[in-house]
């Protein structure tokens, strides 16, 4: 009983889905949080704020202040979001269809921007529980199943495919209108890595079973 609690308690199956939300969240939140705080000074008294960016102004008013901040760093960091919770993708592109009722995929009151910084780890929780359960294999704290090899080489598969067919299948011009691709290829490249784990987990045990008979 005081083992498996242990292995309860240091499974990585259930940390890496509890850091990994949290640390997409802080990289957006965290630079969201300090511009509203540097607007909240310079707008002072007033209720609007004046925001140059080379040849355009934008005024925000100051109730609008941190949406406005939380949009822009959705936009900047949508990218990094995308990278690490890759899988979040594939369930994200059925659920939404379903939760959100919407031709775009995302509600309007958020915009595609935030909805997807948003949603995108959320949606990617399985595919971080399933790596962690292969990490948790491969330090033998875990047995791996037959069920654990299969599923595992088929998200290799097509991890790899869809990197691969994004990169090779699409014309420079066609990933030159999408600035997210980029994301997108190296997300499931990376993913392609992490899924690995339990696969490699079920040889290990099979090999170390083998070795000790």
């Amino acid at each position: 009983m005081d083992e498996f609690k242990l292995r309860l308690r240091f499974a990585l199956s259930l940390w890496l889905p509890l850091l990994a939300v949290p640390l997409s969240a802080a990289i957006v939140l965290v630079p969201a949080v300090c511009v509203y705080l540097r607007w909240k000074t310079a707008i002072g008294n007033s209720d609007k704020l004046m925001l140059t960016m080379g040849k355009f102004q934008m005024m925000i008013p100051r109730e609008h202040m941190l949406r406005s901040a939380l949009e822009m760093n959705a936009m900047r960091e949508q990218g990094t979001i995308s990278l690490l919770n890759a899988p979040g993708h594939l369930l994200g592109a059925f659920a939404s269809q379903l939760v959100v009722h919407h031709a775009n995929g995302f509600p309007d009151s958020l915009g595609s921007s935030l909805w997807r910084v948003l949603s995108l780890p959320l949606f990617a929780i399985p595919a971080w529980f399933f790596a962690g359960r292969g990490i948790d294999g491969l330090l033998l704290r875990r047995r791996m199943r037959l069920f654990d090899l299969v599923l595992s080489a088929i998200l290799v598969l097509l991890s790899l495919a869809l990197s691969a067919g994004l990169r090779f299948g699409l014309s420079e011009s066609e990933r030159a209108s999408d600035e997210m691709l980029v994301s997108y290829i190296s997300g499931f490249a990376w993913w392609s890595l992490l899924f690995a784990f339990p696969l490699s987990a079920w040889v290990r045990q099979r090999l170390r079973k083998v070795n000790t008979a």
